[in-house]
């Protein structure tokens, strides 16, 4: 018995250039927005945008939180993402990051 591939929602790609387009960013400059600098390129942006890939969850998860919609959004072709998008970052409230934080060094003491 062979495993067939997870259904992929058709509308997935446009909705991933939907949030990138209203939020203003170019690819290069989404990919810090998203926080994943780290873990993927200007090119994987392009790919999840045009249907070639399929952003994994951890990624889809960034876009989620980054504009404060729930994943479910992107996972259901029948909900439509909101047509004014707003950056949770703006809201003051930076995406989540499942990897620890850096301590912020403190200025010394005079």
């Amino acid at each position: 018995m062979g495993r067939a591939p997870r259904e992929r929602p058709p509308r997935l790609a446009q909705k991933l250039l939907q949030v990138r387009e209203g939020l203003g960013y170019s690819q290069g400059p989404f990919v810090d927005a998203l926080g994943l600098t780290d873990e993927i390129r200007r090119q994987d942006i392009s790919d999840f945008e045009t249907g070639k890939r399929e952003p994994p969850l951890r990624v889809l998860l960034r876009y989620s939180r980054l504009v404060a919609i729930p994943m479910e959004h992107f996972a259901d072709d029948a909900i439509d993402l909101p047509a004014k998008l707003t950056s949770a970052v703006y809201q003051g409230r930076a995406p989540k990051s499942s990897a620890p934080r850096k301590p912020k060094k403190r200025p010394a003491a005079s």
